[in-house]
Order: C-alpha cells, then structure tokens, then sequence
C-alpha cells in the first residue's frame, strides 16, 4: 500500500502567513499603544511637578517617539 505524499496548497500557505503578518502588526500596534499611554503618563507626572517642571522651550521643539 503506497500512501500518496500530501502537500499544503499554495493558498494555505498564503492564508497562513497572512494570518502570521496581521497577528505581528496588531502585537506592535498594542506595543507602540501602550508606550505612547506610558510617555503620556510620565510627561504628566513631571508637569505636574511644580519644581521638576520641562521648561515651555523644550516641549516647543519636541517631537513624536520614533
């Protein structure tokens, strides 16, 4: 009895990695979510610090998270 030898479809492969790739994306977004949540609590802090206070110039010329 010979058994025939069994290959994925093109498709699946497709589908599955597809489904690998969105899976990536969306741990990353979470990721980049909860550091902006995390900087926006730690800024907070420190304004909210009357003596530890960012001085206005240096807020002026911030910019984003890489």
């Amino acid at each position: 009895m010979t058994i025939g030898k069994k290959t994925a479809s093109p498709s699946l492969a497709a589908a599955v990695l597809l489904g690998v790739g969105i899976a990536n994306f969306a741990l990353a977004a979470r990721r980049a979510r909860r550091l902006l949540l995390t900087a926006t609590e730690v800024l907070e802090d420190v304004q909210g610090m009357p003596d530890q206070r960012l001085p206005d110039t240096l807020l002026a010329h911030a910019y984003g998270l890489p």
